[in-house]
């Protein structure tokens, strides 16, 4: 037995410099298409890296919004700058509650809205793994980060956690600058990320039904309840896609269900004055001219609304 128990604190301290050795080699050498459970992409697709340091210089703003690339590609700072309001878009990837509360712990205080539009498009309460990844690669690593891993449980958060935290460390990213154009995309200060992809052609889709996260739905009230202690107003709102998408789900009236409960919430589907399948680039999002119809009916809803006051 004691045996047994001297080989075993021997294979337990062996790993505990070994695994870590191995991670960092993983990452600083193998090739990214093999690396299924290493996913750290400082410059991600969304422009994270550029919007988070351009938001700790940004200051106070009227308007903050959150959520998902429905948010950072579908709602456009200027067009609420030319009204003479001051906002920041600080949408991320895939963004879901978990990685929307660590974003608002972190910049809040700064940025000090009057309002935050929450987007909370259905297809933002799943697992939330890729948008985990997303902000590990972007942002610091700290005490938020290692809690969000354990709460979604997942090795390859937590391998990339550990390369990050280890690159952090190292400053191995010191220097690295994001290109403002990627493709299609273009990032505008404040958050934006603009596209000048075709139109798209709506095509048919698969009958589906929205099934949502209770993980991430426990996450949202969290958030809310957290803003309502520091008196700042929240509008939830679902982003427009095309028709095609939104009725192939069959119980669209899940979601909406659930979120007029958690408070003032609106889904801009069929609410959107002349919007077409002409004013998107792919099923769900939005081009420059559907960005500008949806903005105009947003800041609308708004002002009647008067959550600014």
């Amino acid at each position: 037995m004691r045996y047994f128990s001297i080989q075993l604190i021997k294979f337990l301290v062996l790993g505990a410099v070994v695994l870590p050795v191995a991670i960092i080699l993983w990452g600083e050498l193998a090739p990214s298409q093999i690396k299924s459970n290493l996913k750290y992409r400082r410059g991600y697709p969304g422009h994270l890296f550029t919007r988070l340091q351009e938001v700790k210089e940004f200051g106070a703003v009227d308007l903050l919004f959150i959520g998902s690339s429905h948010a950072y590609r579908g709602i456009d700072p200027r067009y609420f700058s030319a009204q003479g309001i001051i906002s920041f878009n600080l949408g991320s990837s895939g963004q879901t509650p978990l990685q929307a509360e660590i974003l608002l712990d972190r910049y809040l205080e700064d940025l000090n809205p009057r309002l935050i539009v929450f987007d909370v498009s259905p297809s933002s309460f799943y697992d939330g793994i890729e948008s985990s990844f997303d902000l590990l690669s972007n942002d610091i690593i700290d005490g938020s980060s290692l809690q969000l891993a354990l709460q979604q449980q997942h090795l390859g958060v937590y391998v990339t956690l550990f390369y990050a935290w280890y690159r952090q460390l190292l400053k191995r990213d010191i220097g690295f600058k994001e290109e403002v154009r990627r493709g299609s995309d273009e990032y505008i200060s404040g958050g934006y990320v603009a596209s000048s992809a075709p139109v798209y052609h709506q095509q048919q889709q698969d009958e589906r039904t929205w099934e949502l996260s209770d993980q991430q739905l426990s996450k949202l009230s969290q958030i809310l309840m957290k803003m309502k202690s520091k008196g700042i107003n929240v509008l939830l709102v679902r982003a427009p896609v095309t028709a095609s998408l939104f009725n192939s789900y069959t119980n669209n009236e899940y979601p909406d269900s659930i979120l007029f409960e958690k408070g003032h919430y609106i889904n801009f589907q069929n609410k959107v004055e002349l919007l077409d399948t002409s004013h998107f680039y792919d099923a769900r999002h939005l081009n420059q001219a559907g960005v500008e119809l949806y903005n105009r009916e947003l800041l609308k809803q708004i002002e009647s609304g008067k959550y600014l006051h």
